[in-house]
């Protein structure tokens, strides 16, 4: 198996020099690089093998041999240039493998050599670069000759990550938009005519006495001529059935007539809140 990584390691070692002629990568190899990138393409085939192997060790190490030969094959590299040295080492791999679904280069007519191994090329080149962007991220991560490589990657999947988040994002809009025109055929999404917001509180109470002190200190802090700051949090806290809320609400409808609230809403939430006997707040 180590001879046929070696050959994956090769191809890499060329992969990353034209990705650099290419400016897709900044940072130049060194004889200590490539030998961690032998490293990490003997632990990403030997990986790939035991994901998709299902047989005994043997068959394994025939199947790392069959993939990693391909690699040391003069075969043409796929047309069309890769934005991102990570789309470049997805797109080489699966160039690459795609022989194994040739069933005119194979000994046995009918067959192709992915029809041997009984697995399709694609999902071992998904698995292979899968693997091997893992190797050389964990492997980096940790610093070394592959710290360059692995930051190189990172940033290259999330590069991609927020170019398919923002097409999505533009996929929703038009699809909004087309569900909107579609409301009203006659004019455009923006003569949609918007919903009514409402702003009002709860009923006032038709009885209520007794809380004048209560009345006065939430009216103080109410009140946008008093000492308050600009944003205050206030909460009215006692046992269940004390009247929280009907005070609440009676101080919220005197700030109202007060004038308080004139250009605006008066927002109001009420919660009950309890602890039971271990010491846990319910909502």
């Amino acid at each position: 198996m180590p001879f046929a990584a070696d050959d994956l390691g090769a191809w890499l070692v060329g992969l990353l020099a034209d990705a650099g002629r290419r400016k897709l990568v900044a940072f130049v190899l060194g004889d200590e690089q490539e030998r961690a990138l032998h490293g990490a393409c003997q632990a990403a085939l030997t990986a790939t093998a035991a994901d998709l192997c299902t047989g005994n060790a043997a068959d394994a190490e025939q199947f790392a041999m069959v993939v990693g030969e391909v690699f040391a094959a003069p075969a043409p590299e796929a047309d069309g240039e890769h934005g991102t040295l990570l789309e470049a080492l997805q797109g080489g791999i699966a160039a690459r493998l795609a022989v194994l679904d040739d069933r005119d280069i194979t000994a046995e007519p009918g067959w192709s050599s992915a029809d041997v191994l009984g697995v399709p090329a694609g999902l071992i080149a998904e698995k292979l670069a899968s693997h091997l962007v893992r190797e050389i991220t964990g492997r980096g991560a940790r610093g070394g000759p592959l710290e360059p490589l692995a930051n190189q990657l990172a940033h290259d999947r999330g590069f991609l990550l927020g170019l398919r988040l923002e097409g999505k994002v533009d996929h929703l809009d038009d699809m909004l938009a087309s569900m909107l025109a579609a409301l009203d055929p006659a004019g455009p999404p923006a003569a949609i005519a918007a919903p009514v917001a409402l702003a009002q509180l709860p009923a006032e109470p038709a009885v209520f006495t007794g809380r004048d002190d209560e009345l006065a200190l939430l009216a103080g802090l109410l009140d946008p001529a008093g000492a308050a700051a600009p944003l205050v949090v206030s909460a009215v806290a006692g046992l269940a059935g004390v009247g929280k809320t009907t005070l609440s609400v009676a101080a919220a409808h005197a700030a109202v007539q007060a004038g308080w609230f004139g250009g605006g809403c008066c927002f109001l939430t009420c919660t009950a809140t309890t602890t039971s006997p271990c010491g846990r707040v319910r909502r």
